[in-house]
């Protein structure tokens, strides 16, 4: 089982304005919303994938109710811990015309102590020895940046494999706990080495220190489809073709998804490198938020391109 944890979830919505101008009225073409956050995502893609997944987190008020309920129509399990707040809501507004996406975020309320704790204790009594955890997303107002790396310390010392994906702070503490598994982009693996990573043989060596470290599996995303796939034994870089991308945000989202899945099947890292990048291409490839199915990916798998990284 793959539980994902998210604490900063957000309904999502979409909207398509054409000739979009600032200081001005535009109006809406279509519109479309859906449940928001990286580990909600996450769980998304593994369930169209055929493996088991639980979506956990914070949500709150009548967007997290809508949250919850689309997931229960998507028939992913979910067992949020709700807090007196309301959910943000996020706007994407794409203009066709212009070929722009302005994104507005909002920064959502504080969590407490309190709705920590309690889904913190959800999840200490559902998961079990085998299963995965992966804490994915910014964290809110409220955690501290220690707080990942507490609670991946217990469940690694627990023999529960845990997956890391966040930023800043929170990212450099919590790779120093030990996770099984993180999935940095550039910006985020210079963040953790503290300098510039010009070309693929920098980040490479960068990401072979970091599992040198205690981090089991590096997957640094360079696009939706191109990555580095790093342990201390093995590392290649995987490629994939040229083809149009309607929808790469949230790409490497469906990427770690892939890998959380073949690890706990234990999948050969090779042939989770190579599928991996299939499906992070095959979900950049969907329209209309479409989940990611094991048909979309077979064809995209056969076109990816492995090469073994060089020790120094």
């Amino acid at each position: 089982m793959i539980f994902t944890v998210t604490l900063h979830p957000a309904l999502d919505k979409v909207s398509v304005v054409r000739d979009f101008e600032v200081d001005s009225v535009g109006l809406t073409e279509r519109s479309r919303q859906s449940p928001g956050g990286q580990g909600i995502q996450i769980s998304r893609v593994l369930q169209g994938l055929g493996a088991r997944t639980v979506a956990m987190g914070l949500i709150g008020g009548a967007a997290g109710d809508w949250i919850r309920d689309q997931l229960d129509m998507l028939g992913i399990p979910n067992d949020f811990t709700f807090t007196a707040n309301e959910t943000r809501t996020n706007l994407t507004i794409l203009d066709p015309d212009n070929d722009t996406c302005t994104r507005i975020l909002e920064p959502g309320q504080p969590v407490t102590t309190e709705n920590l704790q309690e889904l913190w204790e959800k999840l200490e009594e559902q998961v079990r020895l085998g299963d995965t955890v992966v804490f994915a997303g910014k964290n809110p107002a409220g955690v501290t940046d220690h707080q990942l790396a507490d609670w991946i310390t217990v469940l690694r010392d627990r023999g529960i494999r845990t997956a890391l994906d966040t930023a800043g702070m929170a990212m450099k503490i919590g790779v120093a706990a030990g996770p099984t598994v993180i999935r940095p982009d550039r910006a985020q693996l210079e963040a953790l080495c503290e300098k510039e990573l010009p070309d693929r043989e920098a980040l490479a060596a960068a990401a072979r220190t970091v599992a040198a470290n205690g981090v089991e599996r590096v997957v640094v995303t360079l696009s939706h489809r191109e990555a580095l796939f790093v342990t201390a034994g093995e590392s290649f870089h995987v490629c994939g073709p040229i083809l149009e991308a309607s929808a790469a945000r949230g790409a490497a989202d469906a990427l770690l998804a892939s890998v959380l899945w073949d690890l706990e099947q234990g999948t050969a890292w090779q042939e989770t490198a190579r599928r991996a990048v299939a499906v992070s291409m095959a979900h950049a490839a969907c329209t209309g938020g479409a989940p990611v199915t094991m048909d979309d990916v077979a064809d995209l798998y056969a076109q990816t391109v492995l090469e073994p990284l060089s020790e120094p």
